[in-house]
Parts: C-alpha cells; sequence; structure tokens
C-alpha cells in the first residue's frame, strides 16, 4: 500500500493544490493528513474542505485547535496569533466544529501510528527534531507500532532507532525501513516549509518494499503571498514563505 502523507498546510491552498496534483502523479491508495490544515495562510476554508475531499485520516494540530480554543495560542508569536484569530472568525461553523471533532493521536495499521506532535500526550504540542535522538527514544515506550509519523515542526525527517543500543541515525528524507529498528516519519510542510527550502513537501510510504520518500513541489508562492497581503495578515507571514523559513 501506498500512502500519501502530508501535514501543517496552513491555509495555503496554493501549495496544497500543487502537492495534491503532484500526488496523483505519483500515485498513491490512500491519504493520511497530519494536522494543522489552518493558521498563518488566507484560505483557511478551502484547505479544510480539499483536506477533507482528499484524506482517509485526519489529525487536528495545535493551530487547528487554537482556531476553537484560543487559549491555545498563548505561546505562539504575536504573528500566528494575530493570524489564527482571523482565521477563528473566517472559518465557518461547519468547518470550526469539524476541525473540533478530530484526533490528534490515531493508528493507522498494526505497523503505523500518526499524531501531530509527539506520541507521549500529543497536545502539549511538544516539537521533536531529528537532533534529539534521546528525546526520541524516550516515546518509544509510548506506543507498540514500529512506525511513527508526525508533523509540527515543519521538517522533513526519516528517524531511524535502535532500541536496543538506545541509539538514532538521521537518514536524512528518502530510506529502507527495516525491522528491528523504529521509525519516526516527517513529510514536512505543504503550506509553511521551514527548512530553508521554500517548496512545499509531502511523502509517500510504500508498505509493500517499505520505504519512505519525501517530495518537493514548485508552486505560485507570489499568488500565496498576494493573498495573505489581501486578506490584512501580517507581511511577515507573506515574507517568509519566499525564505523556507
Amino acid at each position: 500500500m501506498r500512502l500519501f502523507l502530508f501535514s501543517d498546510v496552513h491555509g495555503n491552498l496554493h501549495a496544497l493544490d500543487a502537492v495534491l496534483k503532484e500526488a496523483k502523479t505519483i500515485g498513491y491508495d490512500q491519504a493520511i493528513f497530519l494536522g494543522d490544515a489552518v493558521g498563518y495562510g488566507a484560505f483557511p476554508n478551502e484547505c479544510v474542505e480539499k483536506i477533507r475531499e482528499t484524506a482517509q485520516w485526519i489529525l487536528r494540530g495545535n493551530h487547528d485547535t487554537a482556531a476553537f480554543r484560543l487559549e491555545e495560542a498563548e505561546f505562539f508569536n504575536p504573528w500566528a496569533r494575530e493570524a489564527i484569530e482571523w482565521t477563528r472568525h473566517t472559518l465557518t461553523p461547519t468547518n470550526l466544529e469539524y476541525l473540533r471533532g478530530l484526533p490528534v493521536r490515531q493508528r493507522i495499521l498494526p505497523d503505523l501510528l500518526v499524531v501531530h506532535s509527539t506520541p507521549e500526550d500529543p497536545e502539549m504540542w511538544i516539537y521533536l527534531f531529528g537532533s534529539e535522538i534521546s528525546l526520541a527514544l524516550s516515546y518509544l515506550s509510548e506506543f507498540e507500532e514500529w512506525l511513527c509519523a508526525y508533523g509540527h515542526t515543519h521538517i522533513p525527517l526519516l528517524l531511524q532507532l535502535d532500541p536496543k543500543e538506545q541509539s538514532g541515525e538521521i537518514l536524512g528524507t528518502k530510506g529502507v525501513l527495516r525491522r528491528g529498528y523504529r521509525y519516526f516519519l516527517n513529510p514536512g510542510s505543504v503550506g509553511q516549509p521551514r527548512d530553508g527550502d521554500p517548496r512545499a513537501a509531502f511523502a509517500i510510504l510504500d508498505t509493500e518494499p517499505w520505504t519512505f520518500t519525501v517530495y518537493r513541489v514548485e508552486y505560485p508562492i507570489g499568488k500565496a503571498q498576494q493573498a495573505i497581503r489581501s486578506a490584512g495578515l501580517p507581511e511577515i507571514l507573506a515574507e517568509r514563505l519566499a525564505y523556507g523559513q
């Protein structure tokens, strides 16, 4: 089975459309969205609805949560907080209620757990970066599956862990998954990449040869920027799209 993993769209419809088109061209069987449909971008309703049409499994992220539970934005930077307040008032009641009902952790297959942030207390919204091997190892006791796909960091990653040796290795953004090891898989961000590459990111997890591959897609960044400006959202949210930061 080929699973299309995508995350952190953040209201960027132009990036989402490009990713969906490319994923369809590559080919997949089912789609999994790892959270944060909204926040930052100018098309929250359109993105929620398009994700609902596409994915068989959909998670709730911290920005999705802040859209209906504003206290979650307490630790957001001022621009993110302004954007989520705008998003809250822009979302239709139907889409807002839909986000409220989404899970934050779900078992997809006997081999695969999906979360937005981390397996332990997902709504603490902790960031797991590839360099934090000891933190990743500490989470292995929180789930039985040998694979955990997540988002939240906006940085694509394939992290291989050896539970016997209590060690880990970053395999980059592509690799073969081997039994006996445990893995964290991050497809990166569709709408807000933060690894210095402004192209939209997504991944394919193929359960036949057990491979994980991250793909990058060009999209019309200028149009996404103009939409942010037209909506009256903070200028920095438009500017950062060009730098992948």
